[in-house]
């Protein structure tokens, strides 16, 4: 087979990777390697999140998918994973599953098969990959966060996924990681994170809100209700002009005013659209810094006898504002602006509140309502201990010595309980 239809055939199999897998495309394209008659690209690369790349091979006879799963050699349920990968192929193809260190799958293709049965094949088969992953992530969840860098967890039946990376790592780099949906990061020091199929999301923006494009320029839309139900908005934008346009006076003439400085810090913040208190804290120095400038003039006391306070009358004259009328009317014509601000954050935020917890309490009360079951492990772990499970032919039971497990008050009886939870079952023993 020529060397281009190979070149092809492997770039045709990384894109069916990366679109069954959901991977975005790398902005510098595929990586392509040519040796020994074999051509490889690189489907997902080696990062933080996954030590050894994901490859895929491919020679005039066979495409071999490369580690597939890393370090298998102490993985459990590993021949029940091989038994998964083997997939009806009509003779068309050969699978052959490969453990070493790692696992990999071997496709061995006869030459007159066509391209759109291939492409079938390969689809199957990284689904039947993603599939994998999917349950080593929420059954082995130390080898997920090794080999993954995540890790997943049953919410009253709603799985959701935990990656290790934090968001500014994983944002940058989007062409480098497998994120399956529902996948939620650690926050950025902006409150940004992913929020599954909701895209980006942040932290502190309120609820009731969209992320809009305005001229090319990333923008937030937060709305709120008036006084008669009727929906209205406003832009993240002209709440951050507003309080530019308010740090800049009280950097030049009243920082010193604020009890708290880090109000300076926030130009890029959520929190000016979620936290009332900073206007208020705003406006109440600038309130301060007009009252002060209308003692302007009176503080400068002119002498009329000498005095042998040189010293103190020498400060005296020094304390003036250095306030202009220019800038005392700019102030005055700002405030109106700053507390009609401050009233639709105080809005937005009790709406916020309001509409967190009603979406709570309505999630709650839905997977209850859907399971009908309230079975919840937690609290914190006081002694763990490793018991041999003793087996016969027709039983198999565990020792607990519960003296020596700290437990105090023994009942006559206990109540034992199986509960399933993440495909685990836990046996809870109710004294």
């Amino acid at each position: 087979m020529d060397a281009t239809i190979l070149l092809g055939l492997a770039k045709r199999v990384a894109l069916i990777a990366r679109d069954v897998l959901r991977i975005p495309q790398r902005p510098d394209g595929l990586v392509v390697n040519e040796n020994d008659g074999d051509v490889s690209v690189e489907i997902i690369p080696a990062s933080k999140l996954r030590k050894k790349p994901l490859l895929v091979k491919v020679n005039t006879e066979r495409i071999r998918i490369e580690n597939l799963l890393i370090d298998v050699n102490d993985l459990e349920r590993l021949e029940e994973i091989l038994n998964e990968l083997r997939l009806e192929n009509n003779g068309k193809v050969e699978i052959e599953t490969i453990v070493d260190e790692d696992l990999s799958l071997e496709i061995r293709y006869d030459k007159d098969i066509s391209l759109n049965t291939l492409d079938n094949i390969m689809k199957d088969i990284f689904r039947k990959i993603k599939d994998i992953w999917l349950k080593m992530i929420f059954t082995n969840s130390d080898y997920a966060l090794r080999n993954f860098g995540m890790f997943g967890i049953n919410f009253f039946g709603e799985k959701f996924i935990l990656a290790k990376a934090g968001f500014d790592e994983l944002f940058s780099n989007a062409s480098k990681y497998w994120l399956p949906s529902k996948t939620i990061s650690p926050p950025s020091n902006t409150g940004a994170f992913i929020n599954g199929n909701v895209g980006i999301d942040y932290i502190q923006l309120p609820i009731l809100s969209t992320i809009i494009k305005d001229d090319d320029e990333i923008d937030f839309l937060i709305y709120y209700f008036k006084d008669n139900y009727e929906m209205s908005s406003i832009k993240f934008s002209d709440v951050q002009k507003l309080y530019k346009m308010a740090k800049s006076i009280l950097t030049k003439f009243a920082s010193n005013k604020l009890s708290d400085t880090s109000i300076l810090d926030l130009d890029n913040s959520m929190e000016l659209v979620s936290n009332p208190l900073i206007w208020k804290r705003i406006i109440i120095a600038l309130k301060e810094l007009i009252l002060e400038g209308s003692f302007n003039g009176i503080k400068k006391v002119r002498r009329i006898r000498p005095s042998f306070l040189e010293h103190q009358q020498d400060e005296l004259d020094k304390f003036e504002t250095a306030l202009s009328e220019r800038d005392r009317n700019m102030i005055i014509q700002l405030l109106p602006k700053l507390e009609k601000i401050r009233e639709i954050i105080e809005i937005i935020y009790n709406e916020n509140k309001l509409f967190t917890e009603m979406v709570l309490g309505r999630l709650l009360t839905a997977l209850v309502a859907k399971f009908n079951k309230l079975y919840i492990l937690y609290g914190d772990c006081l002694i763990e201990e490793v018991k041999t499970v003793r087996r016969t032919k027709s039983s198999a039971s565990i020792n607990l010595n519960l003296k020596r497990l700290g437990i105090r008050n023994i009942p006559n009886k206990a109540k034992v309980k199986v509960i399933r939870n993440n495909e685990k079952e836990f046996i809870v023993i109710e004294l």
